[in-house]
């Protein structure tokens, strides 16, 4: 009797949460958003929270508890749940369904101040009011009306979360499978172009050799008053050619006895002068 009551009293939590959740994200986004991580109409996470707050006021703490207690431990308690249910649902299916990254003090976008303390305040309602309400709807019910009706809601549940996690698992895998062929495509781009890099280093390598045994060929076969000419040149119109003069020039620098035919056009400078 005490589990099937308790089940049955998740769903009608869940139940309260998506009605929440679904009006807030309308109100927020302007047009219809069917919140919750099921099919069905139900949040789970308000279930878990609405159950533990009644199970620990109720059973765990003999007293009556006061407002700023409840306060603190629904607070505390939404905290944890909303954290530990983010990492296995991010675990599970590598997303997440809310994200609190942009609002101040949070802790990987999974809970945040604000929030915990928005639901420590529901807390309050919870304990002092809807729980009461919600465990006395089924005061007067027989033992075996509950039983019944748990089974039948836990039949559905358990359909939804089947249905959900089956297709959810689906969506995963499909999107995993089209980012692992774009990171393939990607790779073997990035291989094209690598590839594509080392032959135009390697044409180019080639290239600056050929001209480099051209500019020194043509060096020795320059003539005394060709290299004079060559000398006195500062630069051509074209800066390319002017590159490549550049070098002839430091390549004729490099010739055997170049010394004296430096000197010998330099005298013949002068006498010209």
């Amino acid at each position: 009797m005490t589990i099937s009551l308790y089940f049955v009293c998740f769903i009608i939590f869940s139940f309260f949460g998506w009605i929440y959740e679904s009006i807030y994200c309308t109100v927020r986004t302007h047009h219809w958003d069917n919140r919750g991580f099921l099919f069905g109409p139900i949040c789970p996470i308000y279930g878990v929270g609405g159950i533990a707050a009644s199970f620990v006021f109720s059973v765990l703490i003999k007293h009556e508890a006061g407002v700023f207690q409840i306060f603190l431990i629904s607070m505390l308690g939404s905290a944890v749940l909303e954290y530990v249910t983010a990492a296995i649902l991010e675990k599970l299916f590598h997303a997440s369904w809310w994200d609190y990254s942009s609002m101040p003090f949070n802790i990987k976008g999974r809970v945040c101040l604000t929030a915990s303390v928005g639901f420590g305040l529901a807390g309050i309602l919870v304990v002092k009011y809807i729980s009461p309400f919600v465990f006395g709807l089924f005061d007067n019910m027989s033992p075996t009306a509950v039983e019944l009706l748990s089974l039948i809601l836990m039949a559905i549940f358990a359909a939804d979360l089947a249905l959900t996690v089956s297709g959810l698992t689906e969506i995963v895998k499909k999107i995993e499978s089209i980012e692992e062929e774009f990171n393939e495509r990607m790779e073997a781009s990035y291989q094209i172009i690598e590839e594509g890099r080392q032959m135009v280093a390697e044409k180019m390598a080639e290239y600056e050799r050929i001209t480099t045994d051209k500019i020194r060929e043509y060096a020795v076969t320059m003539s005394r008053k060709q290299q004079h000419s060559l000398r006195n040149i500062r630069k051509f119109s074209s800066k390319g050619t002017t590159v490549i003069a550049d070098r002839i020039k430091e390549a004729v620098n490099m010739l055997p006895g170049v010394d004296k035919i430096m000197k010998s056009g330099e005298n013949l400078d002068e006498k010209q002068g």
